[in-house]
Order: structure tokens, then C-alpha cells, then sequence
């Protein structure tokens, strides 16, 4: 998952919020074990990394974030799907996948994007699709996925029960190829996005 930070949450930490600064070490840690990605205009990263407020281990990331600077420019010019952390939901951004502090401490995060895929043949095309991406576009960063057997109905069934959990945060890529089987029509993009709960 790619998170940037808003500069509003910079208000919270001059207001010594516990909760952003809870959320802003666990950002750092799981960057750290490469779990996550993060990016930040360069006035953010300049607070961060002089925060005192933040753990030590978080201070020094967010420092090696700023010198790496122009990595984090070119990333946000080709990802066009992650969330923006923010300080409420009253905030204006550009961004229309927003994530409030409050919020974002009430979601269960796992170790490893989980990949919905039909079978072990989509599973390698998607993985080397990714490598390909990140190659052309000069992207270094490690990608790591759990494979999750889907497919079809099967795929819609476990994300129906990933949204009744309540307590994930989910940000879905579908593939919209649309396929006929056995004489009905499959499951596809369009029964997904038609489920306003994944709007959320």
C-alpha cells in the first residue's frame, strides 16, 4: 500500500496528537520492513524528520525520505491509485482516496498485499507486470504479494467478506476482462464497482 502524508497533519503534531504520532512511527516502522510505501512533499518531510515528537527509528526515515526526494517525485507521477493521510475529513486534497489519522487506527493492516487471483498463471502475470512497471519507470522498490485463490464468484465472495469485516482497508485494482463460462455470464469489474462499499 502507498500512503502519502498530508501537510495537515503537521497541525496535529504542533498540537502534540497522540494519535498521529502513533500512526506516523507505525508508517515508519512498516516502511522500514518494507511493508508499505510512503511519500510526502518535501515541506513535510523537513518537519518530520526534526520532529521530536516521533520515535528516533521514524525521525531517521523520514530523513533518508527527504534526501530521496526525486524518487518520491516520480513515483507519485505514475501510481495513480493510494491514499492520502489527513487530519480530518474537512481537508481538500487532490487525491479522491483520502484516509483520515482517526480512521487509519482502526484498520487491520497485513504483512503483505494480498493478490485475488483465479490461478498461478495470473498470479506470475500480474507479479512480473508489476516488475515491468517498476522497471520502466525507474521505481526501486521491493514487491512482495500473497497470492489469495479467487477467481470468478469466488473472488467476489472473499472481498464481500473482507468488506463485512469492517476493519480493513482496502483499495482494489480489478481486472475488467469480462468472461463467459458455461453458458452464464462470470463474475466481473462491473458486479464489484456496482458494490457502493468499496466507494468508502
Amino acid at each position: 500500500m502507498i500512503f502519502e502524508i498530508h501537510k495537515s497533519c503537521l497541525q496535529l503534531l504542533a498540537e502534540e496528537d497522540p494519535d498521529v504520532c502513533s500512526v506516523l512511527n507505525s508508517l515508519a516502522t512498516n516502511r522500514r520492513k518494507e511493508l508499505n510505501v510512503i511519500i510526502a512533499d518535501r515541506d513535510v518531510l523537513d518537519y518530520l524528520k526534526s520532529c521530536t515528537l516521533l520515535e528516533a527509528n521514524a525521525r531517521r526515515l523520514f530523513s533518508y525520505l527527504r534526501r530521496k526526494i526525486h524518487e518520491t517525485k516520480e513515483l507519485k507521477k505514475v501510481v495513480s491509485r493510494y491514499y492520502t493521510i489527513v487530519a480530518n475529513n474537512g481537508i481538500e486534497c487532490d487525491n479522491c482516496h483520502i484516509i483520515t489519522v482517526s480512521d487509519i487506527l482502526k484498520k487491520e493492516f497485513l504483512s503483505k498485499t494480498q493478490l485475488i487471483v483465479e490461478d498461478l498463471t495470473d498470479f506470475k502475470f500480474y507479479h512480473y507486470i508489476g516488475f515491468y512497471f517498476a522497471f520502466k519507470n525507474r521505481i526501486n522498490y521491493h514487491l512482495s504479494f500473497d497470492i489469495v485463490p479467487g477467481g470468478g464468484q469466488n473472488s467476489a465472495t472473499i472481498l464481500d467478506g473482507l468488506i463485512k469485516q469492517e476493519n480493513r482497508l482496502l483499495l482494489g485494482i480489478f481486472d475488467g476482462e469480462p468472461k463467459i463460462s458455461r453458458g452464464y455470464n462470470r463474475w466481473n469489474v462491473k458486479s464489484c464497482t456496482k458494490d457502493n462499499r468499496l466507494k468508502r
